[in-house]
Order: structure tokens, then C-alpha cells, then sequence
């Protein structure tokens, strides 16, 4: 017996909202986790402060790569799988999780910051594929933010870690 257009219209909607409310569940109880802690608390403070990080980057790097603010910018690539490494089918792939959540910001960045969208656009010009310069983005998206971090900064426009990425 087929059900009328409807009534699947209405369970489908129905679905999208428990869905919704799961969401919502799920981000209340990871910002009262990053709220319950003060060191958390301010580095979510910071990163959505750098341009092309929101939320969900944010709660990302608050949970998955505490050393960001105490790790050299090379660790800190490599931590978050940015990193050049050769032995590409091993385990060194770093945290797939940051991966991911560095590769939204950095297209994000890409797309509404003018100077990321040069650096982005230059090296594809030169014939660089598209991951790797999304890479080269990812890594000059994370470089500034581990320098703030360690200072305990915002990010600014003419804060020194904001530097040129050209």
C-alpha cells in the first residue's frame, strides 16, 4: 500500500527536526564541555577570531590537538596530517579529524580572505593541483593560530602573527 505524498512529507519533516534537536543536543553539550574549562574557554575565544575558523573548527581543535600553542608550526602541521611525509600509505597520517576540519576553514579562507585567495591562486597557476595548494593554505591557516595561542591574542588585521601568507 503506498503512502500519500503527504504523509511522507510530513515523516521526513518530522525526521529533519529530531535530527535537528540531536544536533543541537550535541553542540550544547560540547560548548558546556569547552565552557566548563578556562583554558578551553579562551582558546575558543582565539580561534574563531582567525579568519576562515568557525564553530565546528573551533570545538575540533579545542578537542582534538590541545599541543596547538605549544608545538613549533612544523609539529603542528605534521599533528593535524599537513605535513609532507613520503611513507603516505603508513600510519603517519595525523589526526584525520583536524585534517578535515582545517580543510573547511581552508576553503572557507580561500573563498572570503583576499590575500589567502592570491597565495591559493598563485600556486595553482604555477601547476600546483588543488590539494596541494589547499594544503599550503591549511598550513598558513594553522602557523598563525598556534602563534596566537601561545601569545594568548586575538586575531587582528594588523596583529603580527596575521602576517602576509605570500
Amino acid at each position: 500500500m503506498r503512502k500519500h505524498a503527504s504523509e511522507t512529507g510530513l515523516a521526513a519533516a518530522s525526521l529533519l527536526e529530531i535530527f535537528a534537536a540531536m544536533i543541537q543536543l550535541a553542540n550544547d553539550f560540547i560548548q558546556s564541555g569547552i565552557e566548563a574549562d578556562p583554558a578551553q574557554r579562551r582558546r575558543s575565544e582565539i580561534i574563531p577570531s582567525v579568519p576562515g575558523y568557525g564553530p565546528l573548527t573551533d570545538a575540533s581543535l579545542c578537542a582534538e590537538l590541545p599541543e596547538l600553542g605549544s608545538a613549533t608550526p612544523a609539529e603542528a602541521a605534521a599533528l593535524a596530517g599537513l605535513a609532507p611525509y613520503a611513507c603516505g600509505s603508513g600510519g603517519h597520517h595525523g589526526r584525520r579529524r583536524i585534517h578535515a576540519s582545517c580543510c573547511m576553514a581552508a576553503t572557507s579562507a580561500i573563498r572570503w580572505k583576499p590575500a589567502l585567495q592570491t597565495f591559493y591562486a598563485r600556486l595553482t597557476a604555477r601547476g600546483k593541483p588543488h590539494k596541494v595548494a589547499l594544503v599550503a593554505v591549511m598550513r598558513k591557516l594553522l602557523a598563525p593560530l598556534g602563534a596566537l595561542l601561545r601569545d594568548d591574542c586575538l586575531w587582528t588585521p594588523e596583529s603580527p602573527a596575521a602576517g602576509s601568507p605570500a
